[in-house]
């Protein structure tokens, strides 16, 4: 068999109600000379049933199992088995409209100073409306993500970095990568033509994520690795002690010694007194 152009990663834990219209989304592309490696992260669903029927029609899929590690550890292990020099990753409950993998092709396999095409972004669960992610440039990057995981990047560019890094394991890996990947330079692409779906769930990890203090040890976690990049540009420090201050006021009590605690409450116990003193002493005089 020869070895394919694009290989397809498809990580998956837990969605089996989601897969095959993942892998339906593949099947149709108008490319088609992709392999799409499926690594089961250790799903406890029908997920294996589901994927092994599937996998029996086309010899494009391959269907793999392991215990479950975490998304950056089965998105890095599903890579390793890729024969492609171009890879895209792809969630299981996501999908990609039909000319996705060939108009991204069609402009990274022509231009070595392209690092990574993606397609415009909309919601999955709300037909037809889009995810408005802003335009690219590294700087901007380097503080909030703008590109979604299913972007199309060369594997050596992978290897070069190391991969997604496995320490992040509540999220933000994805945008951990391509900080890593682009802050050596090279293009990014946007194709407004092919069309990425995601799907925004309930209790996503993301979403828990967020609503648990924004991610906050993941984030300072990737400036501390990245700090150079950071110190480059001319909002690090601003951004970089404005973000602690907020950490601070969000969890005052993790960040305060036991010391300025019992200050502060027998400041606020002082002051609770003398408030109910001079309370008293009003109601006193008005009755004399």
């Amino acid at each position: 068999m020869l070895q394919a152009k694009i290989t397809v990663v498809v990580t998956s834990y837990n969605y089996g109600q989601f897969i095959i219209v993942a892998l339906e989304s593949v099947a149709k592309q108008t490319f088609s000379d992709f392999e799409c490696i499926i690594l089961d992260d250790g799903s406890i669903d029908n997920t294996k049933e589901i994927v092994t029927k599937w996998v029996k029609k086309d010899t494009r899929f391959k269907y793999y199992y392991q215990e479950n590690t975490g998304v950056s550890k089965a998105r890095n292990n599903a890579i390793k088995m890729a024969s492609s020099e171009y890879i895209l990753p792809l969630d299981a409950d996501d999908k990609i409209s039909k000319n996705y993998l060939e108009e991204c092709y069609n402009i990274i396999a022509f231009n070595s100073d392209v690092k990574v095409v993606y397609g415009a972004s909309y919601l999955l669960n709300k037909p037809n409306k889009k995810w408005n992610l802003d335009n690219y440039n590294f700087e901007d990057l380097l503080y909030k993500n703008m590109l979604h995981c299913t972007s199309l990047f060369r594997k050596k560019d992978w290897e070069r970095i190391g991969g997604f890094d496995e320490k992040l394991t509540v999220g933000l890996e994805d945008w951990e990568f391509w900080i890593h990947l682009l802050k050596s330079g090279g293009e990014v692409v946007k194709i407004n033509s092919c069309k990425f779906y995601y799907r925004i769930k309930e209790q996503s990890l993301n979403v828990t994520m967020i609503n648990n203090s924004y991610g906050y040890d993941s984030r300072l976690y990737i400036f501390n690795k990245h700090i150079e990049s950071y110190r480059k540009t001319n909002f690090y420090d601003m951004y970089f002690e404005n973000y602690r201050l907020k950490k601070k006021i969000d969890n005052p009590l993790s960040y305060m010694p036991s010391s300025h605690l019992l200050i502060l409450f027998f400041k606020s116990l002082k002051e609770n007194i003398q408030s109910f003193v001079v309370k008293v002493k009003r109601k006193f005089t008005k009755r004399n």
